[in-house]
């Protein structure tokens, strides 16, 4: 009777979990995931629009009907005509994600965004005219992601202190030195700075980054310490004119594509986790059996250049 008194509580207990459960599926919205891209179906029901994407739709400003989505999360308005960031997004204290790419936008002042904007977490404003990056964007204070490419940007604040950074993609620019909102970023993983006007890289910093672009940029001086690094791309950087200094051992990509190398730099052949090496378009015709030392290397590109195929034939690992 007790063994089967207990196997009564046993099951209500397991009933009373699935019954708990049920309730807590119930109470998803079915629109968690949908994403609505006509602005009056999702005006009929805008307390259960969670992502909205108006992108390529004309729009030449923010709708101001965008304040009656009090639950959005994610808000695409790519490939439109925007020119200005007001104050349109004020009462969307909930977003995480804001993409405003492909618009028209020259200058903005992150104040006009939600007085509590603490949740926004990704921020791409790619391809537009923006010229300037003032400390307002401190405001955003738990980004994570911001991509400002394709922009025209010359100068950034150096009071920007955004401790929760991660990525941070400055690429085809105008800046002419390392910012500083990427040197006080202690969690910096991601830096893309390619195509700027950067001619001395000498920062010694960034204890957690992993992967740095520094591609098509007039770098006159590179000297580089990063104790974490484990992607570098300087391809289209011209080491005819300055020497390139060791680069730290615990890389597993380099790309070193189109830089006028004669040669294969020296402390290659010490970096023992290298994984992927890339050549291409360089003047090299010899490849040195050192190579074998590089004992992960497995993907090695050399397409553009002159190595013999004879040349080829005593290393184990993939060349392109």
């Amino acid at each position: 009777m007790i063994k089967h008194f207990t196997n009564i509580l046993a099951l209500a207990f397991v009933c009373s979990i699935i019954l708990s459960s049920n309730v807590f599926y119930a109470q998803i919205d079915s629109n968690a995931n949908k994403w609505f891209t006509n602005l009056e179906d999702a005006l009929s029901e805008a307390d259960r629009v969670y992502k909205l994407d108006l992108s390529g739709q004309g729009l030449k400003e923010i709708p101001a009907e965008l304040s009656a989505f009090t639950n959005l999360e994610e808000l695409r308005i790519m490939d439109n005509l925007i020119s200005n960031v007001g104050t349109e997004l004020s009462e969307n204290t909930r977003l995480e994600s804001l993409d405003l790419s492909g618009n028209q936008i020259e200058s903005i002042d992150f104040n006009n965004l939600s007085e509590n904007a603490l949740n926004l977490r990704i921020l791409n404003l790619r391809e537009n005219s923006l010229e300037r990056i003032d400390a307002s964007i401190n405001k955003l204070k738990f980004l994570s992601h911001v991509d400002l490419g394709a922009n025209f940007i010359e100068s950034i604040d150096q009071d920007i202190l955004l401790k929760f950074l991660k990525v941070l993609v400055l690429d085809n620019n105008n800046l002419l030195d390392v910012p500083t909102m990427a040197i006080n970023a202690p969690k910096l993983r991601t830096l893309n700075l390619s195509a700027n006007r950067i001619e001395v890289f000498d920062v010694r910093v960034f204890p957690s980054l992993t992967a740095l672009d520094l591609s098509d940029n007039p770098l006159l001086k590179f000297n580089i310490t990063i104790s974490k690094l484990e992607k570098l791309i300087l391809d289209w950087v011209d080491f005819t004119n300055f020497e390139l200094y060791p680069l730290p051992i615990t890389m597993k990509i380099l790309s070193l594509e189109n830089c006028n190398l004669k040669a294969i730099p020296n402390f290659v052949y010490k970096m023992y986790k290298l994984e992927e090496l890339s050549l291409m378009h360089n003047e090299i015709t010899n490849l040195d059996e050192r190579l074998v030392d590089c004992k992960n290397l497995n993907t090695l590109w050399i397409d553009g250049d002159k190595v013999e195929k004879s040349n080829l034939d005593s290393f184990n690992f993939e060349i392109k």
